[in-house]
């Protein structure tokens, strides 16, 4: 089973200060979108386990969620700068932790 693919880009308008980044076809996920929710939920507040350090860059972190796709906002601290690479680095490990078996 592939993973789902990540796609994050900066927001043109706000240079290097937001990312939108959409994971698509979750519903190879089956049976774990709701942990991967939760895992989403757990960095949202704060306690996110990614082996980066990009989360401290991050003010606000939003996910709207449907059957197929997931999007995510992230917002950067006053002063700071995404990084893109970081972020998709990050949401791979997030999911890594609750994909299925392959």
């Amino acid at each position: 089973m592939q993973s789902c693919p990540i796609a994050c880009a900066h927001d043109a308008v706000q240079h290097q200060r937001r990312i939108i980044c959409g994971l698509d076809r979750i519903d190879r996920l089956a049976g774990h979108q709701k942990e991967l929710l939760e895992a989403f939920q757990e960095c949202q507040e704060g306690a996110c386990s990614c082996p980066t350090d990009e989360y401290l860059n991050v003010a606000s972190m939003t996910v709207d969620a449907d059957e197929s796709r997931i999007a995510i906002r992230l917002e950067a601290r006053p002063g700071a700068k995404l990084d893109v690479s970081e972020i998709e680095s990050c949401l791979e490990y997030t999911i890594g932790g609750v994909e299925p078996a392959r």
